[in-house]
């Protein structure tokens, strides 16, 4: 992930919200387990959010 990005881009105008996962790997075994938070945050979170699922 981009450390950055929070910092660097004005995410409050963006269409769309941005969730990122925070793992290990990207290996399906070490990022399944974020998966039901991520649909839950998937119809929840507005346009224009960060949010970072550990």
């Amino acid at each position: 992930m981009d450390s950055g990005m929070l910092h660097q881009h004005d995410l409050a105008y963006l269409p769309i919200p941005i969730i990122a996962l925070r793992a290990s790997s990207n290996r399906l075994a070490v990022t399944a387990p974020l998966m039901p938070r991520l649909l839950i945050a998937l119809t929840s979170l507005k346009p224009g959010r960060f949010l970072i699922i550990e």
